[in-house]
C-alpha cells in the first residue's frame, strides 16, 4: 500500500482505525477496525451510503463493538501494532481497484 496516494481522509480513516486497536490494547489492527473507523467518522460517507440503501448503521456499529470486545488483548511497552494480514490484503487491493478505475 503506497501511502502518498492516499487522500486525507484516508488516511485519517487508517489513523483512527489505529488508534482504536492502541486504546483497545489489540496488537493487530483488523478489518474491524477500519470499518468501526469508516462508520464513526464525521459525516461518514460510508454509514450514509449504508443508510441509504437500508442497512440498519446502528445495528452494524454495535455488531462491530461486539467484534472488537472478542479481540485479543495485549498490555505492556512491548506490544507491537501491526496491519492484520487480511485488512494490508483489503487495502492493497482497493488501491489496485484505484488504479484501475484511473484514481
Amino acid at each position: 500500500m503506497n501511502t502518498n496516494k492516499l487522500t486525507q481522509r484516508s488516511m485519517e480513516v487508517i489513523s483512527n482505525a489505529q488508534t482504536l486497536a492502541q486504546e483497545r490494547g489489540n496488537q493487530q489492527i483488523k478489518q474491524v477496525h477500519l470499518l468501526t473507523a469508516l462508520l464513526t467518522q464525521e459525516n461518514s460517507l460510508i454509514a450514509r451510503l449504508l443508510g441509504n440503501i437500508g442497512v440498519d448503521v446502528t445495528a452494524v456499529e454495535k455488531d462491530c463493538q461486539a467484534l472488537l470486545d472478542k479481540l485479543p488483548r495485549v498490555s505492556g511497552d512491548s506490544a507491537r501494532l501491526y496491519l492484520a494480514n487480511s485488512l494490508e490484503q483489503v487495502l492493497n487491493e482497493a488501491e489496485k481497484q484505484a488504479v484501475a478505475m484511473g484514481d
